[in-house]
């Protein structure tokens, strides 16, 4: 298993289903906008979104390359919250705060299509660090939810 895991195959689909998404409006004409007052609460709204999900793909991404090197588990800062925290930052964050800010509907589509991916995909990641930590991340498995973050820290 390389540092990236499946992050680049996520990347790579959300890319293309975001960007599919765009040209079939662009082409098709059909655009689906939230009905609430943009500027009011979706700009607010989206910010929320997108500072929390930068928050933890940049933490993750700091985190992850740290303990990836030194072949350690990592289970503090935001890992504590959500096994992958990176992969939550775009799903549940990042392309629902564009989705607010541009007032489109239809791009929430990538963070299904996202989901999709992540739970095809996310058994090799998981059965790598099974193999490196053992016992370890078993216990951390068990404690720490895989995508959706839990806000409150376990109890150690």
């Amino acid at each position: 298993m390389t540092i990236f895991g499946i992050g680049l195959l996520m990347v790579a689909s959300g890319g293309f289903s975001l960007g599919l998404i765009l040209l079939l409006e662009a082409v098709g004409g059909v655009r689906l906008t939230w009905t609430t007052t943009h500027d009011d609460v979706l700009i607010p709204l989206g910010a929320i979104f997108a500072a929390v999900g930068f928050y933890f793909w940049l933490s993750g991404v700091r985190m992850v390359r740290k303990a990836f090197y030194e072949e350690k588990l990592m289970t503090e800062g935001v890992y504590a919250y959500t096994r992958n925290p990176m992969y939550a930052a775009f799903i549940l964050f990042l392309i629902p705060a564009l989705s607010l800010l541009m007032n489109d509907v239809l791009i929430i589509l990538t963070s299904a299509i996202l989901y999709a991916v992540f739970r095809i995909n996310i058994g090799k990641e998981e059965d790598f660090l099974q193999r490196q930590f053992g016992e370890d991340y078993r216990r951390y498995a068990e404690k720490v939810p895989r995508l959706i973050p839990r806000f409150v820290r376990p109890k150690r």
